[in-house]
C-alpha cells in the first residue's frame, strides 16, 4: 500500500529536510574533500571485479581500486538522468578505448532507487558501468547533493576522496566532458 507513495514521499522528505536552516550542505566543490560515502554491495560480481572490492559486500568509495572515480548520481526516474544516459555510455566507452580504464573507473549512484529500478535503467539504456542504489538517500544527502544527474570526479590517492571536477546538471557534449575530466586528473591517452 505504501509501496507507490514512496515515489512521492520520500523525495520530499528529503527536500522538506534539506530545506531546514543549518541542515543542508553545499554540493562539494573543487579541492574540496568528498565523504567516503558507505556504498551498497554491487548488484554483480563482475560489478565487485571491475570496482576491485569484494562481491555481495557493502563498499566505501576509498575501497574502489582506481586512481581517480567518477560519480554519476543519477535517478532511474529523473529524466535528465535518462537523456544522459547514452552520453555517459560513450564517455565510459572512450575511458576503456583510451586505455584509462585502470586508473578512472565510473559509478553510478542511483537516488532513491530499488534494485529492480536500476536493472530496468541498465537493461533500457545498456549502462555497461556498475549501478549502486541508494534507496533511503543515504549517501547522497551525507554528499550534499539535492539534484540529479550530477557528476563528481574524485581523486582516490589520499586518505580521503578529493573533488577534481563537478558537473551539475546535464553534460555538454561526451567529448567535451571527458576532456574536463582528463585534464582535471591529469590523464594522458596511453593508446
Amino acid at each position: 500500500m505504501w509501496k507507490p507513495a514512496r515515489g512521492i514521499l520520500i523525495p520530499v522528505m528529503f527536500l522538506l529536510f534539506m530545506s531546514q536552516p543549518g541542515l543542508s550542505r553545499a554540493v562539494p566543490a573543487v579541492g574540496q574533500e568528498f565523504p567516503d560515502l558507505r556504498m551498497s554491495p554491487p548488484s554483480t560480481a563482475e560489478d565487485a571485479a571491475y570496482l576491485g572490492v569484494k562481491p555481495s559486500q557493502p563498499f566505501t568509495l576509498s575501497d574502489v581500486g582506481s586512481d581517480f572515480l567518477l560519480l554519476d548520481v543519477m535517478s532511474a526516474l529523473c529524466p535528465h538522468c535518462q537523456a544522459d544516459a547514452p552520453h555517459m555510455n560513450e564517455v565510459f566507452a572512450a575511458i576503456q578505448e583510451q586505455g584509462l580504464g585502470k586508473q578512472l573507473k565510473v559509478l553510478a549512484l542511483g537516488v532513491n532507487n530499488t534494485e529492480f529500478e536500476l536493472t530496468l535503467y541498465r537493461n533500457k539504456y545498456g549502462v555497461p558501468f556498475p549501478l549502486i542504489m541508494d534507496e533511503e538517500m543515504v549517501a547522497v544527502t551525507q554528499a550534499g547533493v539535492a539534484g540529479t544527474p550530477t557528476y563528481f570526479l574524485l581523486d582516490l590517492r589520499g586518505r580521503s576522496p578529493q573533488v577534481l571536477h563537478v558537473v551539475e546538471g546535464r553534460m555538454d557534449s561526451p567529448k567535451k566532458f571527458l576532456s574536463n575530466i582528463r585534464a582535471a586528473a591529469g590523464l594522458e591517452k596511453t593508446k
